[in-house]
């Protein structure tokens, strides 16, 4: 019999304040106070802990990987720029578990290759080298063919979701197992006969779909935020009427004294700030605010950087502080992430910029007011992309709680 129409009664009557203990109604009730609900924790809603009966909390059954799973190495071929199917190799798979989408490699299709053709829904593992046990969840519909450095990982479909098992492989407890489950010194090998000794949680399918549509909802909003940041680029309208100046006319421009790495202090008290950000801590520092710097040698001549107080610049990054108060300095930081500084960058084996080819750039430079105006907007923006970017590392906190409830490791909610 359909029993909420009773139900929806009874709460009604709840809501009105007419739910007393002489209310007539077919089905069993009582009022629990939220401070019981949420005793040590436990906010199940199981009525048989509030009526005296037999609570069921069910342990999630675990398996070994080899009960429910069949494991095949990939093809081995030459990859080149074109060819018939793309070659998934143990370097396509990104940082977070996905298919690279640009840069692939492509291999004839004959008939060995055909063996090992992707399907959809396919999971990869990495067998080889520091990311061992690696995981693709194959998702396209590309022509694709995986490399022989790949195991392929196929489940019982009444049983594992592949996407379930994907998820798994994000959590802390697999790369705990991983960790002892691979061989070899120098080079860290995670073979098929490794894989089938993993224990994992099996719930059934039904819940399966339930974390792994929570998990992708957590996912969303990580891919989101990083397109975000990626796309992002303080920028802002070049007035035509501006007077334009040459950066070394209104900056000065020098490269301080070079630390090496072995004058580094682990624990040091002030951050060392190189060509590419911060570096590592040091004992002393050079600079008592903050500094706008510029990469100078390297692949990344031309990064800005805005630095800390009270820290030590290397000899590999371009101090440019404003000379006279024509500049502010905050407003030179945004000016010159968006400078394109490709006519100051010599050299081909080793790219560098020099105090000579900088100085002679030429830069906007607005009155004050419009200086601070821009950077009154700029530094809002900032502000919510800061936000963007703790979205983040919350998120995937998130993500591993769940996953923790799944092994059995975090609290139940």
């Amino acid at each position: 019999a359909d029993d909420l129409p009773e139900a929806e009664r009874v709460v009604k009557a709840w809501f009105r304040g007419k739910l007393a203990e002489n209310f007539a109604s077919p089905l069993a009730w009582m009022t629990v106070e939220k401070k019981e609900l949420l005793a040590d924790k436990n906010t199940s809603l199981s009525a048989e802990r509030f009526f005296g009966g037999e609570v069921n909390d069910s342990v999630i059954e675990r398996v070994t990987l080899g009960d429910i799973a069949t494991f095949e190495y990939g093809h081995t071929a030459v990859a080149t720029e074109s060819g018939e199917a793309r070659y998934i190799r143990i370097t396509d798979i990104d940082p977070y578990g996905r298919l690279r989408p640009n840069d692939g490699k492509f291999i004839p299709l004959d008939k060995e290759a055909r063996a090992s053709i992707a399907k959809r829904g396919d999971v990869f593992v990495a067998r080889i080298g520091a990311t061992a046990g690696k995981t693709l969840l194959f998702n396209s519909n590309e022509l694709a063919v995986f490399a022989s450095y790949l195991i392929r990982i196929r489940f019982d479909p009444v049983k594992m979701l592949p996407e379930f098992y994907w998820c798994l492989t994000q959590s802390k407890e697999y790369w705990a197992q991983r960790e002892q489950l691979i061989s070899g010194g120098g080079q860290p090998q995670l073979n098929a006969n490794a894989l089938k000794l993993l224990e994992i949680p099996l719930p059934p399918l039904e819940e399966q779909r339930r974390i792994v549509a929570e998990i992708e909802g957590y996912q969303q909003v990580i891919n989101g935020a990083r397109q975000i940041l990626t796309a992002y680029q303080p920028s802002f309208d070049l007035n035509p009427d501006w007077e334009m100046v040459a950066l070394g006319e209104v900056c000065r421009l020098y490269q301080p004294k070079t630390i090496t790495g072995r004058d580094l202090v682990e624990n040091g008290p002030y951050v060392v700030f190189g060509a590419n950000g911060v570096i590592g801590r040091y004992t002393e520092f050079n600079h008592e605010h903050p500094e706008v710097v510029i990469t100078c040698r390297g692949a990344t001549c031309g990064t800005i950087n805005m630095t800390t107080e009270k820290c030590w610049i290397t000899g590999n990054a371009m101090v440019a502080t404003p000379a006279d108060g024509r500049v502010e300095k905050q407003f030179l930081f945004y000016l010159l992430k968006s400078t394109d500084f490709s006519s100051t960058i010599t050299g081909s084996a080793q790219p560098q910029i020099t105090r000579e080819s900088l100085s002679p750039l030429e830069i906007p430079l607005p009155p004050l007011p419009e200086q601070r105006q821009i950077v009154a907007e700029l530094d809002a923006e900032a502000a919510e992309v800061a936000a963007v970017r703790a979205l983040i590392p919350r998120t995937e906190a998130k993500i591993q709680r769940v996953l923790a409830r799944v092994w059995g490791t975090g609290a139940a909610s």
